[in-house]
């Protein structure tokens, strides 16, 4: 059973943006309408933890383009928080510690698409980090089943790229 729970418009200069909270037995839902027409759904998927947002076109039934959307991040995991404070804890012979955890930590970001399904790789832009940063990175790696390809052909000395084993 489909049930309108909330309604939002705003009017424009252009037209009219509405919202519309729905709560349906599958999935509750927020529908984006621009003057009329469907425009966004963005449905909460409680079964898997993560959003899923279906984009519209037109007067088209089906959407043009779906995707999920996870609100969780790489940091969540264990793993990660702890080599992390694994680095903090050692000794740093002057380096600049949180600078290397800065660049690692990009680097994380940057492959999270793979750990969640969005992508069959990805590129770590900057690895020039300290070799307990490497470590760290390696071991993470491993724990999601990743390997860095080792094709210096296509990227200098400080890119990654990134794969599933």
């Amino acid at each position: 059973m489909t049930t309108v729970k909330n309604k939002m418009t705003i009017n424009t200069g252009k037209g009219e943006i509405s919202a519309i909270a729905v709560n349906d037995d599958a999935y509750p839902s927020i529908k984006i309408m621009i003057n009329g027409e469907l425009v966004t759904v963005v449905e909460l998927d409680s079964d898997n933890d993560n959003f899923r947002i279906h984009n519209y076109q037109g007067n088209e039934d089906e959407p043009i383009a779906s995707y999920d959307y996870n609100p969780a991040s790489i940091f969540d995991y264990e793993i990660v928080q702890d080599e992390i404070e694994r680095i903090r804890e050692l000794e740093d012979d002057g380096r600049d510690i949180e600078g290397d955890i800065s660049i690692l930590k990009q680097g994380l970001n940057e492959i999270y698409a793979i750990v969640v399904g969005q992508t069959e790789q990805a590129i770590i832009s900057n690895t020039n980090m300290w070799d307990e940063c490497h470590t760290s990175l390696d071991k993470i790696l491993k724990f999601f089943n990743l390997i860095v390809v080792d094709d210096s052909t296509y990227f200098d000395d400080y890119k990654f790229l990134v794969v599933k084993k």
